[in-house]
């Protein structure tokens, strides 16, 4: 598990095992917001800008994985 914390913010990622020889990445984010007057502003962004960008960034990890392993295979 990798942990990284902030003072307002924690996010964790952990690797576990699944079936069929896979390997699941799994993240959390948790976040304390501050009243102020720029509280919508980070509340929208984190909460609804955060999906795709989440979204994006494991599916680049996840292509990146497979791709190696392919060649892997291939040099085997």
């Amino acid at each position: 598990m990798l942990v990284w914390t902030k003072p307002d913010s924690t996010w964790a990622w952990r690797l576990t095992d699944s079936d069929a020889g896979r390997t699941r990445l799994v993240t959390r984010l948790k976040a304390r917001y501050e009243p102020g007057p720029f509280l919508p502003v980070t509340v929208l962004l984190m909460e609804v800008g955060d999906f795709p960008m989440m979204r994006r960034m494991l599916l680049g990890l996840a292509e990146r994985a497979e791709t190696a392993d392919r060649r892997t295979a291939r040099t085997t």
